[in-house]
């Protein structure tokens, strides 16, 4: 997934947004699960701990928060679930375990800003075959651009609704990236199609 390895390499560089609140020398504490290092995060992801769940919490809170104080963000994750960010998460602790969690989210959601949903957004319930997701409007009409640009379904087709045509497109894009071609948006999907842009 080249996406990912993009985000991966852009965190390990330590590229991050200038810091948005705090005191005159630019400084602010970081509290809870923030100050854990990346080796302790796999340790309690592997273990599927309580601590784990908690970290959970946390990462949600820090989106939350990132939410509430950018005037140009409605929602930094426009798809990405918690467990997804975990993931992510985990690949890059794996590589650079003395790394403090804090840092490391603080570099993904710079990394997320260009996906972000900027203006509030309803949301569709999506169903195919059994499985069921949630995506914002905003999210399924730059999903419908991007299948556009790359000829998977026609400019007149765009309509910001998941209809017949966008699932057969994004079957289309799954099977050209030898995933199984089920024309419905999961999350590695999803990474693959706007990480490709």
């Amino acid at each position: 997934m080249r996406g990912l390895k993009y985000l991966i390499a852009g965190l390990a560089l330590g590229l991050v947004y200038p810091v948005q609140a705090a005191d005159k020398a630019g400084q602010y504490s970081v509290r809870g699960a923030g100050l854990l290092s990346c080796e302790t995060y796999l340790q309690e992801r592997a273990a599927d701990s309580p601590a784990h769940k908690m970290i959970g919490g946390w990462i949600d809170g820090y989106l939350s928060a990132t939410n509430a104080h950018r005037d140009d963000t409605y929602d930094i994750t426009s798809f990405q679930s918690t467990e997804l960010i975990g993931r992510i998460l985990q690949r890059h602790c794996a590589e650079h375990p003395h790394h403090r969690l804090f840092s490391v989210l603080k570099s993904m959601v710079a990394q997320l800003h260009e996906q972000r949903v900027v203006d509030a957004s309803p949301q569709q319930m999506i169903v195919v075959d059994d499985r069921r997701t949630q995506l914002y409007n905003d999210t399924i009409l730059r999903m419908q651009m991007v299948l556009a640009e790359r000829g998977l379904i026609k400019y007149a087709q765009i309509s910001g609704r998941f209809d017949e045509q966008t699932s057969a497109a994004l079957a289309r894009f799954q099977e050209e990236r030898n995933f199984q071609p089920t024309g419905f948006p999961d999350q590695a999907t999803l990474w693959m199609l706007f990480a490709d842009v």
